[in-house]
């Protein structure tokens, strides 16, 4: 019995051993600058990040650490990445939490935009009233208890951002004339400015009116709702000033279904 336990600690040992290993052979072939330009911390931070598929093709790491590891190299390591994991090379473009945008080459050269200058005041409560990205003023109980479509997005989400031509569609359709279209931006709205800036706002536009824009993680909590704050998008409708459908993700034609019902 004793040398069965110690042969399946030996075994649990060596799988663990090897996970560990085959991280470090992959940063050590293809990102090697990481272990130059990341602390000890870093570079274990980034290590558990790392999530292969079956194939062993890297899915998921932390690009913020990949970047700063990478240094003047980060384009050629993302390509490298996002080729060996799609098949094909193309530019790629990422969205930073500040609303600027790193465009990747296919040779991994890259280019930035800027941080827009245009002065902006976000959405702050004052005496129960709140100002949209519009600069107009909503009095916030009235706001609580009207019904309609929410939304919680933000610039720098992708599935947020690609979906927007849709959700301005909603907005057409002659069902929906009476409902309220409501976003609820996890971005300040310098951030919304900067975004306006660069290539995936020229792709998918920006949700126009009569969508009514507010950047207020305050405002969102007086909702009620069970978002978390833990991601983007999330949607919630209300009828007759309850909650009838909520939850991450957003369906167009779930969305049809449910606004039929108001």
């Amino acid at each position: 019995m004793k040398k069965l336990i110690t042969m399946l600690a030996f075994v649990l040992c060596s799988i663990t051993f090897a996970q560990k290993t085959d991280k470090d052979v992959y940063i050590a072939n293809h990102l090697p600058l990481l272990k130059e330009n990341l602390t000890t911390k870093e570079y274990n931070t980034f290590k558990k990040s790392m999530r292969f598929d079956k194939k062993g093709k890297l899915i998921y790491q932390n690009s913020d650490l990949l970047e700063k590891g990478a240094g003047n190299q980060f384009g050629v390591y993302y390509q490298y990445i996002s080729t060996q994991r799609t098949g094909a090379s193309y530019p790629i473009v990422l969205v930073k939490d500040d609303g600027t945008e790193i465009t990747i080459e296919p040779d991994g050269t890259i280019s930035r935009t800027s941080i827009s200058t245009k002065e902006v005041t976000d959405s702050t409560i004052v005496r129960n009233t709140i100002k949209s990205y519009t600069d107009k003023e909503y009095n916030v109980s009235e706001l609580l208890t009207e019904d309609g479509l929410f939304i919680v997005t933000s610039t720098s989400c992708g599935p947020c951002v690609t979906a927007y031509p849709e959700l301005n569609e909603l907005t057409k359709n002659e069902a929906f004339s009476k409902i309220n279209f409501v976003a609820l931006y996890r971005d300040s709205f310098q951030k919304i400015n900067t975004f306006k800036e660069g290539s995936m706002f020229q792709r998918f536009g920006e949700l126009n009116a009569p969508w009514i824009i507010f950047s207020s993680d305050e405002l969102i909590k007086r909702y009620k709702t069970k978002y978390d704050f833990k991601g983007v998008p999330y949607v919630f409708i209300k009828k007759n000033g309850k909650i009838i459908y909520q939850g991450y993700g957003i369906k167009i034609d779930v969305l049809k279904k449910e606004l039929v019902k108001i």
